[in-house]
């Protein structure tokens, strides 16, 4: 993870795109329930999560028209990677590699996230532990 190594600015923007994800994911759920109106989403993402009328606009039309239900489809995926991730973590302690980490996952092509999490226990960890001498 690279956010604590970021200069400030980029942290600053690191944690906005966080917001706007969880933004994105809360309010395409609470739109297509019936549970908001379009300008209440409108107002949270430009007042609460300071995007501009440009983009508010267009986030709410994605929720709406363009490409409902994918916002917190694509959120529920990056939340299952980082436990993924941890889960390797903890196996490995010092010996995790980030980059390796993600060349791996990168290699195993799209699978179900339930099966990546196999592949990276079995293959990952376990094969990590059996190429290291002792």
């Amino acid at each position: 993870m690279v956010f604590p190594f970021e200069p400030i600015e980029g942290q600053l923007v690191t944690l906005q795109a966080r917001l706007m994800r969880q933004a994105h994911a809360f309010l395409d759920i609470e739109l297509n329930i019936g549970n908001i109106t379009p300008s209440e989403a409108f107002r949270v993402m430009r007042d609460e999560v300071a995007m501009s009328d440009a983009w508010a606009k267009l986030c709410v039309e994605r929720y709406t028209t363009r490409m409902p239900g994918h916002a917190p489809s694509y959120f529920y995926g990056y939340t299952r990677l980082l436990q993924i991730r941890a889960e390797a973590e903890r196996a490995m302690g010092a010996q995790f590699q980030s980059r390796e980490f993600h060349r791996f996952v990168l290699a195993q092509g799209p699978l179900p996230l339930e099966v990546l999490r196999g592949a990276v226990a079995r293959q990952f960890v376990r094969g990590f532990a059996r190429s290291q001498p002792g």
